[in-house]
């Protein structure tokens, strides 16, 4: 990767924005360095910046490579993937880019919007909602279960994905070294982070990585979106333990993972931001 492709990279968006954590997310995955420019009042206002980057709908995420804007994270990701190659976000084999494209896109045409419903419903609404969303949910269940990659990595697969989290303990246990005795929250959280992994290697069966980054990035912060929606503003409890056990446990463990944690802002003020979304709409 040249020195100058990494050196002049920007990225319009919010950290409370699931659309832009996803390009965070695969960012920080490939190790590729660049500089966040958060927009803080997208919901009310648009910045000169953003709208001369994204003239057409005006929205973030916008990525900024050498000058030129790439617009809509599904687009921006296949970018990254396709301009940095190492550490793929999308499997070779095009069958299976083919599929990760198509349930990434499921998420975002029928995940999402019921989830913006959801945000502004009337209460003799949400029973309706609901129900199209759990109609959704059940097909990333049978998704999930059917393949076992999607969720839960055995055999050979479970060997491979062992060897990677060897390898991702040893940077975080020469960093835990360097820092012995200090006690700060990024100190600590690589502790935390080296207990996980650790955890996952005396597991029987290992996450695995989804097959791809795409889809954990996609499908994990749209649903923590939705679940806080549905909770917190609509009172719903949506997730069905009994009726999703595949996706339950999927949720579970990928809701471990340092870089997720890391990036997603506190729940409190995520929370706040929803409910601001939540009023912005109403008004509108």
């Amino acid at each position: 990767m040249a020195e100058e492709e990494e050196s002049d990279l920007k990225l319009i968006g919010s950290e409370k924005c699931q659309f832009s954590c996803r390009i965070i997310y695969a960012l920080y995955t490939k190790g590729i360095p660049g500089e966040l420019i958060e927009e803080e009042d997208y919901l009310s206002s648009k910045t000169d910046l953003l709208v001369e980057s994204n003239p057409v709908y005006k929205k973030i995420p916008v990525l900024i490579h050498n000058g030129k804007a790439i617009s809509e994270s599904l687009v921006i990701l296949e970018y990254i993937d396709e301009t940095w190659p190492e550490k793929p976000i999308l499997r070779k084999d095009p069958y299976e880019r083919a599929r990760a494209r198509f349930w990434a896109k499921f998420v975002d045409e029928k995940i999402v919007p019921a989830g913006e419903r959801l945000l502004i419903a009337k209460d003799e609404e949400k029973d309706e909602i609901i129900k199209h969303i759990q109609e959704h949910m059940a097909f990333l269940e049978n998704v999930i279960k059917e393949n076992s990659e999607y969720l839960l990595a055995e055999g050979d697969e479970a060997d491979e994905a062992n060897e990677k989290i060897r390898e991702l303990l040893v940077p975080i246990e020469k960093f835990l070294e360097e820092h012995e005795g200090e006690d700060d929250e990024w100190v600590q959280g690589m502790r935390d982070q080296k207990k996980i992994l650790i955890d996952l290697l005396e597991a029987k069966n290992t996450v695995s990585n989804f097959g791809c980054v795409v889809l954990n990035a996609v499908v994990y912060f749209a649903m923590n979106e939705l679940l806080m929606i549905s909770r917190e503003i609509a009172q719903v409890e949506l997730l069905d333990t009994d009726q999703f056990p595949k996706f339950t446990e999927w949720l579970g463990l990928t809701s471990q993972n340092f870089t997720i944690n890391s990036i997603l802002p506190p729940e409190d003020d995520y929370l706040s931001h929803i409910r601001a979304r939540a009023e912005a709409a109403k008004s509108t």
